[in-house]
This record gives C-alpha cells, structure tokens and sequence, in this order.
C-alpha cells in the first residue's frame, strides 16, 4: 500500500512536468509556434489489489490535459518522449517491490490544436508490477 502510494506521488510530480513544460523560448513570440495538448488517460485491465479509491486517483490524475507551445511537431513529440521516459523510469523504481497484482496502461498522447493532428502516442504497461513501454 504504501509502494502504491509512493507511485502516485511519483504520478503527481511527472504530471506536473506536463502543466509546466514547454517546447520554445518565453521570449519568442513567432508566429509559426503551434499550442499542443498532451492528455493522459490509465486503462484499468485487472484491479488485483488496488482499491476503489487508489484506483479512482491514478485516473484522476491522468483526467486534465496539459497545453504546451511548441515550435515544430517533432520538438512536441521529443518532449512527450521524455516525460513518457520518466514516467517508466519512476515506475520501474517502485515495481522492484512486487507488491501490485495490478494490469493497467497509461495512455499518453500528444496532439497539435492548429492542425488536429496526433503528433505522438506511448502506452505505458504496469503488468504485476512489470513495466514497459511503446511508442506509436
């Protein structure tokens, strides 16, 4: 239980990197910069030993897009690449426990608003506390 919640913590700090991450200059006011959105949704496929109530706040957590400005798509893409990456590094760290009996996936996807056009798309698996992850 409390690896668990180790992991939402860990959950709550990278979503955090979503809210504040941005791909361009502050100072840069071009034109050509596009605002991206970057949605996170978790896919319950076995509860095992996870509760109504953790189950309900890993997918709260994942609920609210994050917009960031970006110059080009393969600069999103390369910032949706590194938040994915440590949400799998954060995750290993807490799978060495073998606690969970929990499938699940957290779905990240990451689309430009001007075109409409999905940019980048990783699944993160949590299968019993083994983790991986693909990107599409």
């Amino acid at each position: 239980m409390k690896k668990f919640q180790m992991m939402m913590a860990t959950v709550l700090v990278a979503l955090m990197a979503f809210a504040v991450q941005s791909c361009g200059s502050d100072d840069n006011d071009d034109l050509s910069s596009s605002p991206y959105e970057i949605t996170g949704a978790v896919n319950i496929q076995q509860k095992g030993n996870l509760t109504d109530e953790e189950i309900a706040t890993l997918k709260e957590k994942f609920a609210k897009p994050a917009t960031v400005t970006c110059l080009t798509d393969q600069m999103a893409e390369s910032a949706t690449d590194k938040v994915a990456q440590n949400y799998i590094s954060s995750l290993k760290e807490i799978a060495g426990t073998g606690e969970s009996t929990a499938v699940f996936t957290i779905t990240i996807t990451t689309t430009n608003l001007k075109t409409k056009k999905q940019v980048c798309k990783w699944d993160i698996e949590w299968n019993k506390g083994s983790v991986s992850g693909k990107k599409y």
